[in-house]
């Protein structure tokens, strides 16, 4: 704190013993001068500098200049206490002062335009709530800390695609490589920015991803609603009064289907987990599922219960180019198994209660990776055109949940353990190419993961 007490030593040279600061009225939210200690000042100090010098390096690199512009900060708000008019929390202001400040001690000047555009569209849009300038401070201290983390040729790629807003063609030619590896570089680029940025995803679009002429393009707004026909024949019987067999045939026919509108992109939103569709897509694809399931399901009696079902299927679909292929979801079959009993003491106010369950499917489908084209982009590329084409090996998942309830006079507790995946099988993920190795890796999933949980109800 030698950088504050040197401040203060300074202040107290205009100052008397008691001062007048901001304050956030908790009813209003407003921000008013009232007297404040030089003890209410070192400890905002202390609450906020060692933040707003990290955001400060995140955009500066330089951490001598981050401290210099933070301390400055300071000082100037407290020389202006008197004539300052603040209509946000004190932590936004600080925050929102850090950052323009910095952004003048940029000597990029794409980067510094860029960012004015930014706080630009951010004060014409935004309100006065606290918490959504916040929330937009946080997304340009992130959004610069995950370009960080690119590689360096996949960040010189985007920046000049979305900053300087060249066409891939543009770039290829400005950097000797070929249109595709632009592509896949782009792809990675954006893929690493969802993961990092997951929950400013919809604010960020709309700020970096824009055309030549600064508007914001929709090339998906238009497309229509993806249209199915279902078609089921089923038998139930039931075997007594809490058992009964149930079985199931059914096909699924689906239409419209929005795909990649690039003929030689075998695209589909049939195969989307949790993606965010950057390309342009068109309602012309297909798919279909069919298949039979059977099952036996015993109801909660003579506590305990359970249900067995198997599920046999083919999952289909085509892209724009009308080749029928394996969707990535067609494992084949379904093999579930879900159980479980409760042993009740007698007096009736305890209770230890056992479930498992147990899931064995096909593998999902995968597309195999080029491996020639992977060494030469450093990224992982697939061959597109056998997009599913091969099968990971089959998943098998058990998990076991024990408990123990006590009921009393107004509450319920319990205590359990939950121990999922217990034979700690390693199903396989993916696979992708690391240039680092120069090898194709393989990616499993958690093994076992055991949670403890108690719990109270009144």
């Amino acid at each position: 704190m030698g950088c504050y007490n040197n401040m203060r030593a300074a202040l107290k040279i205009k100052t008397l013993n008691r001062y007048k600061f901001l304050h956030v009225d908790n009813k209003t939210m407003a921000i008013v001068n009232v007297p404040v200690s030089d003890f209410a000042f070192e400890q905002i100090f202390k609450n906020h500098f060692k933040a707003l010098h990290s955001y400060a390096f995140t955009i500066l690199k330089e951490t001598d200049t981050a401290e210099e512009i933070v301390q400055n900060i300071f000082f100037k708000l407290w020389e202006k206490k008197d004539s300052l008019n603040i209509d946000s929390s004190i932590k936004a202001y600080l925050y929102k002062a850090v950052h323009n400040e910095s952004l003048n001690a940029l000597k990029h000047e794409k980067v510094k335009m860029a960012h004015q555009t930014h706080t630009a569209y951010q004060m014409k849009n935004e309100t006065d709530n606290a918490a959504k300038k916040l929330m937009i401070t946080e997304l340009e201290g992130r959004l610069r800390h995950a370009l960080n983390k690119l590689p360096e040729q996949c960040r010189t790629i985007f920046q000049l695609s979305r900053f300087e807003e060249l066409k891939y063609k543009e770039i290829a030619d400005h950097l000797n490589l070929s249109v595709k590896t632009i592509e896949n570089q782009m792809g990675k680029a954006l893929k690493i920015l969802r993961l990092d940025l997951a929950e400013f995803l919809p604010f960020l679009l709309m700020v970096v991803l824009k055309n030549a002429n600064a508007v914001i393009n929709y090339p998906n707004k238009n497309l229509d609603l993806s249209k199915a026909q279902h078609y089921v024949l089923s038998y139930n019987h039931v075997i007594s009064n809490n058992l009964k067999i149930k079985s199931e045939v059914y096909y699924q026919q689906l239409f419209n289907i929005p795909v990649s509108a690039d003929v030689n992109k075998t695209f589909s939103t049939l195969n989307v987990e949790g993606d965010f569709i950057l390309d342009p897509l068109v309602n012309k694809g297909k798919g279909k599922n069919y298949g039979i399931e059977i099952s036996l399901e015993k109801n909660l009696s003579k506590n305990y219960y359970f249900m067995f079902s198997n599920s046999f299927y083919q999952s289909k679909y085509a892209a724009l180019d009308g080749v029928e292929r394996n969707t990535k979801y067609n494992g084949n079959y379904i093999s579930n198994f879900v159980g479980g009993k409760d042993f009740i003491f007698a007096n009736q106010r305890k209770t230890f209660g056992i479930n498992l369950r147990m899931l064995y499917t096909g593998g999902y489908r995968t597309t195999p990776i080029n491996f020639t084209q992977s060494q030469i982009d450093g990224v992982t590329v697939f061959k597109e055109k056998d997009a599913y084409s091969l099968q990971n090996p089959y998943y098998f998942r058990t998990d076991l949940r024990l408990s123990m309830k006590w009921n009393r006079k107004h509450t319920t507790s319990t205590l359990s353990l939950d121990v999922q995946n217990l034979t700690n099988r390693k199903n396989l993920f993916n696979e992708t190419y690391d240039a680092q190795t120069n090898k194709i890796t393989k990616n499993y999933q958690l093994g076992l993961l055991p949670i403890l949980n108690y719990k109270i109800e009144f």
